[in-house]
């Protein structure tokens, strides 16, 4: 992932900030940061990755406290949106800004806090807001925060002018200002406000949308304090009952602390491949040799040729850290993604040992109820997740359902008419994989709010929150009418058909399809039906396989073809990996 954020500093002096790209284009890239790190640093002085960077406009030190600059050559970065929409106070944020090191080496690192309360602040001719904010526990602000982002929410809300001495609380000016020291400010840096949608769809919730997420608060603390004394944790519960949105969202962040590391990957059909990719990235500095290392590291992995635990140790060393979590997602996909049989040991054995071991570090996982039985069929990890503890999700009660409907779009000032809420959780209160349904229903909601009230009439035309998805998948299938053969071969490639349990998802490799079916693809990703990588697609998520008829219609007529397609691809995974025909259970 590229760069938003980057290190200001000075030629002549040792002065230095943080600014973060606001806009691109052919020549380079436009920067915001703090007037008084301009002025500190000296304007005909300033430098970004070695770059010079050039005022384009400036505000006051004593006022509206932004500038902005330009550097020519540099478009490596990304660029990040804004919102001039007011917060409120309590507001959970991020920020990334640059601490001092000895040597002159500064280290990019990320804090976390919330809003206490919006002032104001005078100048001889008007008055402007800022917000006082308050850094968690254990962590403080530097000085050379100056000109970080304030992100809520996935935008930038405001930038980080000032803190007091002992870093635990800081001050910002809201971004909004940017346009009243920048005349010819260009248009399409600030999001529209139904861009701000707090509610996830078929996606699930991740840390950094924390702050919309409500309904868990009791499970996020009772597992939380759970970690605390587990080697091995075991997260149970039905399709679309959230457990990742619970892992990453609830659960996460009370277990973010100082010298504490959390790594997550989901097993797909390369377990010991992604499980490498969470080490490289502080293993290997350089982007070139982390390529190289990254395969090299998944063979000796699965050859046995080094041992997880030792892997782990040499981490712990590296990273400078006292506490590991080892997250894995949707663990399920190693039974029904990973072909060979003999991988799937493997890849069990280096695990166990890593929990049996001596490491201060905690293994995390989230199954699928209906795939505990196949676990039963390693006694090891049977005997692990009945040794240790875990805990079964189950439905959300009506209450907490309630406060995840109405407190996401509460914090960004938008209502419910009245009864809506009551009429959502009528339907929907107790239907199994609820979760998804509900907030793929949300999303469409807010799209179609009326003066920041979400209406009755939302809900009336869809007709139906269990039958949203479906609605959904159907109208981008009647709207891409000449694609309609394609969008079937491509979502029957993304079933794996269950042997006594639910199909599921299966995660395809972009050379499985032609040309045409890629750029068929690149439309249902745009309509978010699929979620696509740089090498493989999936289905967004498996209420699409459950809830929509015209996919449920395919598979079964399809269905022997699925499963003889099915026994073959492992087949010739097992022949490519061993030389040896036969079939893997």
């Amino acid at each position: 992932m590229k760069n938003h954020t980057f290190l200001i500093k000075s030629t002549k002096n040792s002065s230095f900030g943080t600014a973060f790209c606001i806009k691109q284009d052919t020549k380079g890239s436009y920067f915001v940061t703090c007037t008084h790190v301009v002025e500190d640093c000296r304007i005909d002085s300033l430098t970004i990755e070695q770059h010079q960077a050039k005022l384009v406009t400036i505000g006051s030190r004593d006022g509206i406290d932004l500038a902005v600059v330009f550097v020519e050559g540099l478009s490596d970065c990304q660029a990040l949106k804004l919102s001039n929409e007011s917060v409120e106070k309590g507001r959970i944020f991020t920020i990334n800004g640059f601490k001092p090191h000895k040597k002159g080496i500064h280290k990019l690192e990320r804090l976390d806090g919330s809003v206490k309360k919006i002032s104001k602040i005078y100048s001889d001719t008007k008055s402007i807001d800022t917000y006082e904010l308050t850094i968690e526990d254990g962590d403080s602000i530097e000085r050379g925060y100056s000109g970080s982002a304030i992100v809520c929410n996935g935008f930038v809300v405001a930038v980080a002018t000032d803190r007091n001495t002992n870093g635990k609380q800081a001050y910002a000016v809201p971004i909004g200002y940017l346009g009243e020291i920048w005349e010819d400010m260009p248009d399409g840096l600030f999001v529209d406000f139904q861009e701000l949608n707090p509610y996830k769809g078929l996606f699930h919730f991740t840390y950094e949308d924390r702050e919309n997420y409500f309904g868990r608060e009791k499970e996020s603390k009772e597992i939380a304090d759970m970690l605390k004394e587990s080697r091995f944790f075991t997260l149970l519960g039905a399709s679309g009952s959230g457990k990742s949105s619970l892992l990453f969202a609830g659960i996460l962040p009370l277990i973010r602390d100082e010298g504490v590391a959390i790594l997550d990957f989901r097993p797909q059909d390369r377990p010991f491949r992604n499980l490498a990719n969470i080490f490289i990235p502080t293993l290997y500095q350089d982007e070139l040799l982390q390529i190289e290392k990254k395969e090299e590291l998944t063979k000796k992995l699965q050859n046995g040729d080094i041992k997880l635990e030792n892997l782990t140790e040499h981490y712990f060393e590296k990273a400078k850290i006292e506490r590991l979590y080892i997250i894995i997602d949707q663990f399920e996909e190693l039974f029904t993604l990973t072909k060979e049989s003999k991988i799937k040991n493997l890849f069990l054995d280096q695990l166990l040992r890593l929990i049996e071991s001596n490491l201060n570090a905690t293994v995390i996982i989230s199954l699928r109820a209906d795939f505990l039985s196949f676990a039963s069929y390693h006694e090891q990890l049977n005997h692990a997740i009945d040794q240790n503890q875990k805990k079964i999700l189950g439905l959300m009660s009506e209450d907490n359902l309630k406060r995840a409907i109405e407190l996401p779009a509460k914090n960004l000032g938008v209502g419910f008419e009245k009864g809506l809420i009551e009429r959502i959780l009528k339907e929907i209160s107790k239907e199994a994989g609820q979760l998804p349904l509900l907030e793929f229903a949300l999303e469409q909601f807010w799209q179609k709010m009326e003066n920041r009230v979400i209406t009755h009439k939302s809900l009336d035309e869809m007709g139906s929150i269990s039958h949203a998805i479906s609605y959904h998948a159907d109208a981008i299938y009647e709207r891409y009418s000449s694609e309609q053969e394609a969008i079937k071969r491509i979502f029957l490639k993304l079933v794996n058909v269950g042997g006594g349990t639910e199909d599921t998802r299966r995660v395809a490799k972009f050379e499985d399809f032609d040309k045409d079916d890629r750029e068929t693809i690149t439309l249902l990703a745009t309509d978010r039906l699929v979620i696509t990588t740089e090498n493989s697609v999936e289905v967004v998520h498996e209420a699409l396989i459950r809830e929509w008829g015209v996919l449920k219609a395919w598979i079964e007529e399809h269905r022997e073809f699925l499963e003889w397609e099915k026994r073959t691809r492992i087949d010739i995974e097992f022949y490519n990996n061993s030389g040896k025909k036969g079939h893997v259970p």
